[in-house]
């Protein structure tokens, strides 16, 4: 099918079911597969450029490769050692789901244990117990205190509002500054949604459940990692980040 100069990048397979899809050995897909309900286990696989699944197993040299993911399935406690925490409170795991301890703060950090390319993608899942507060994916994320760190984020509040930013509290900003990106877009939030924010180049782009919601050219960081952010009652599940095909 991909002829007449389409290519992977340009093709769209969403899959709306909630039932486990296995794809063996010498399979292919070619496309981007958007399947935030279900879970997908690869053996010997070829699927070029992305899939995006709740969950998301590997066996038999599979060839899906460059993100990480983490689904927060674990006991409560620390969110684990493949985190850096730099926000105003340590993320936490509560029932499954990705929480801020105290309610009160804001609770983020970034993936630390693999090295991303500067153009990537982090997304999360919103649970159906979410709080009314705020949570936030972030790109190109790097620090490790709360008076050491930067990101782009694009945040989603309780009255649906999408809004793309820079936050950065460091020597260059001491005592810490933040500006919005891009005017904001009102998008109702429910229970499933995938939130998902990418930065190619200078352009952050932000999607729910695969539409593209806004696209703004406005990027100087050049280096970092995919992370995330909770406030207060917010909640996040089946996290995801990786780097762009």
């Amino acid at each position: 099918m991909l002829t007449g100069g389409i290519t992977p990048n340009n093709v769209l397979i969403n899959y709306v079911g909630v039932l486990p899809v296995s794809l063996g050995p010498g399979s292919s897909v070619q496309g981007i597969v958007l399947a935030p309900r279900a879970a997908f286990g690869l053996n010997g696989v070829s699927l070029t450029p992305e899939l995006i699944a709740q969950s998301i197993s590997l066996g038999g040299g599979g060839t899906e490769t460059g993100y990480v993911s983490d689904d927060f399935n674990r006991p409560d406690g620390p969110v684990g050692a493949g985190w850096q925490d730099f926000a105003e409170e340590a993320m936490a795991v509560s029932s499954n789901e990705l929480v801020d301890p105290s309610g009160v703060s804001f609770a983020g950090g970034y993936w630390r244990t693999t090295s991303f390319t500067a153009d990537h993608y982090s997304q999360a899942q919103i649970p159906p117990d979410n709080g009314a507060d705020v949570q936030a994916v972030l790109v190109r994320a790097s620090g490790d205190s709360t008076t050491n760190r930067q990101y782009y984020q694009v945040y989603w509040d309780s009255s649906g509002k999408l809004q793309a930013g820079f936050f950065a509290d460091n020597a260059t900003y001491p005592g810490g500054f933040y500006r919005d990106i891009g005017s904001p877009v009102t998008h109702a939030k429910n229970a499933g949604d995938v939130l998902r924010l990418e930065i190619d180049g200078s352009t952050l782009s932000v999607y729910v459940n695969g539409a593209l919601q806004s696209s703004n050219a406005d990027a100087e960081l050049t280096s970092g990692s995919p992370g995330i952010l909770v406030h207060g009652s917010a909640k996040f599940e089946n996290w995801q980040g990786g780097n762009l095909p």
